[in-house]
This record gives structure tokens, sequence and C-alpha cells, in this order.
């Protein structure tokens, strides 16, 4: 399961991030009111990525193909990252209540600069936990085709 929620929360805030960017940067309600939604998204989606990691933990450190100290290094900044998401998602359902009967570009100055910073943060936490998740399996020598005395894997062409 966590391998098809786990993308959900990167996903939402990039492009959340990129769309409050493009309402800073042009005043447009509508980018704005879609980055405020996408964060909250976010926010909600790094739920469930979190919780199945802990199932996902325990199935996938048996495998002879994770080097060790790849799955706690993800875990903690997967820590983080939850953490992140939701301080940012919380501040925008606020800047989305209070945008409710008005143009969520003419919110407080502060109140949209607080949510860019917490998407920013949010935003390098999630990519970061995505990074150190990605390099349980993909730093793998076992899946890079190396063997244990240093030779190529099957498959691996010879230089002629």
């Amino acid at each position: 399961m966590h391998l098809l929620v786990n993308h959900f929360p990167v996903v939402l805030s990039i492009v959340g991030l990129a769309s409050l960017i493009v309402g800073a940067a042009t005043a447009r309600e509508f980018f704005w009111r879609a980055g405020l939604t996408l964060m909250l998204l976010a926010g909600i989606a790094a739920v469930p990525a979190f919780l199945t990691g802990d199932a996902a933990h325990k199935i996938i450190e048996r495998r002879l193909f994770v080097v060790r100290g790849t799955i706690g290094a993800h875990d903690d900044a997967a820590g983080v990252a939850l953490w992140a998401l939701l301080t940012c998602a919380a501040a925008n359902a606020w800047a989305l209540w209070r945008a409710r009967a008005s143009n969520a570009a003419q919110l407080a100055g502060w109140l949209r600069a607080v949510v860019l910073v917490l998407a920013l943060a949010a935003v390098g936490s999630v990519s970061y936990a995505a990074y150190l998740g990605g390099r349980i399996v993909h730093d793998s020598p076992v899946l890079q085709g190396e063997r244990m005395g240093g030779g190529p894997g099957p498959g691996a062409t010879q230089p002629e």
C-alpha cells in the first residue's frame, strides 16, 4: 500500500507550491485558491503515506537488496515531513476559511507569507524524505547488477 500512496503528498505539495508561487507573482485568485487547496490535500495525503510506511518497513527490512540504515533515515525524514505537511495543511485550511467569501489573492500579506514559507518547508522536507525512500531500493548493489566480488551482474555487457 505504501508504494501506492507515497507519491501523493510529494506531487500534490510540489504542484501546490508552484501554484502558490504563481499566485504570489500574478495575484490571481485561481492560483492562490488552487495552491491552498493542493497543499491542504498534500497534508491529508501524508497521513496514509506515513502510516503505511510502518507496515512497509516490516516487510522490506528483511529483503536482501535493502542497504542497512536506509530505512531508518527515511523513517526519520518522513516523520519530519509529516509534521511539516500537517502544519502547512492547517495554515492553508485556515487561509481557505479566511478567503471563503473573498478573493484568496487578497488575503493579508502576513498570511500569504506564512503560507508560502510553510509550503517551502513542507516541499523541502517531503522531497528529502522521498529521496531517502528511493535510496532504499535504487542504491541497492544487488539491484544495480553488482556482484559481491565487484564484477558486472547478469546481463551486463563486457567491453570488446
